[in-house]
């Protein structure tokens, strides 16, 4: 992690770049059902009647209770499986581009834990993969997929380019020193500059005229808040006609600095680029 700053930026102009990441992952294993019995508890919600009698009821917070360790496989078994399709598609890539087909998408955004492990297996990173398996005959099929995936891992291959992040880095560094003193200076001009100003603008309404029978008083109907003389609006009956107005209205604007204004918000948009903010 690298801290851009000094002695002539104020606190709030430090900017903090990162260099590297370090991810570690611990995946749980694929679980059967039939192994984990994670289904076992599971049930329905409502209630059982025995004649005019309840006997027993199931609300839908235990529903949901109940549900939770079954939930919690479906989400590992589809990230896991999410995880295998992407090393799958990083593998497809070389091949495909060696023979001039089209690359396979590789659906890192399919899960959260391939969403997460994107940086880690994409781009210039180093990855290590520590595949754990059982040794005992009722987990065979288990530990073969284990060590096919993670044969598949150790296949994935990313060509290297010349190592320039240090170059890379340092001139992202003097980019965002440069514009950080030139927004600075952009903002002691705009200060100098702006002024308000009185500025007549012309409003274009479109409004319904209502030149129809469209309002009638019923002088003998008691309103609700008493008293009489009760007004009632009628549906429009399509021959109304609209009518364009202008109007002239009067207000303050900021004036002054309008060429440093444009300025200055190119250089932020700038400055959010360089940060992968955009």
């Amino acid at each position: 992690m690298s801290i851009i700053g000094g002695p002539f930026l104020s606190f709030r102009t430090f900017i903090i770049l990162p260099e590297s990441f370090l991810s570690l992952a611990d995946l749980g294993g694929s679980e059967k059902v039939s192994k984990s019995k994670a289904n076992e508890n599971v049930c329905c919600p409502g209630g059982v009647n025995v004649g005019d009698e309840e006997v027993s009821r199931v609300t839908w917070q235990e529903y949901y209770k109940c549900r939770e360790r079954i939930t919690e496989t479906n989400h590992i078994n589809k990230g896991l499986l999410t995880l295998k399709r992407c090393v799958q598609a990083l593998n497809e890539r070389p091949r495909c581009a060696a023979a001039g087909r089209p690359l396979p998408r590789v659906p890192f955004n399919d899960s959260k834990l391939t969403l997460l492990l994107q940086p880690a297996l994409s781009g210039e990173s180093c990855t290590s993969v520590v595949v754990c398996c059982a040794p005992e005959n009722p987990h065979a099929e288990e530990t073969v997929q284990s060590l096919r995936f993670g044969e598949l891992c150790s296949a994935v291959e990313h060509e290297r380019s010349k190592d320039t992040s240090k170059e890379d880095g340092a001139a992202v560094k003097e980019a965002l020193l440069r514009i950080d003193v030139e927004i600075r200076e952009l903002e002691a001009a705009i200060r100098q500059k702006e002024r308000w100003e009185w500025r007549e603008t012309i409003r274009v309404d479109v409004v319904d005229e209502m030149d129809g029978d469209m309002v009638v008083c019923n002088e003998e109907e008691e309103m609700e808040l008493g008293g009489r003389g009760a007004v009632e609006i009628k549906a429009d009956d399509g021959r109304s006609q609209k009518k364009t107005t202008e109007h002239k209205v009067w207000g303050q604007v900021l004036v002054g600095a309008e060429d440093e204004n444009a300025r200055r918000d190119e250089l932020i948009a700038t400055k959010a680029k360089l940060l992968g903010e955009a």
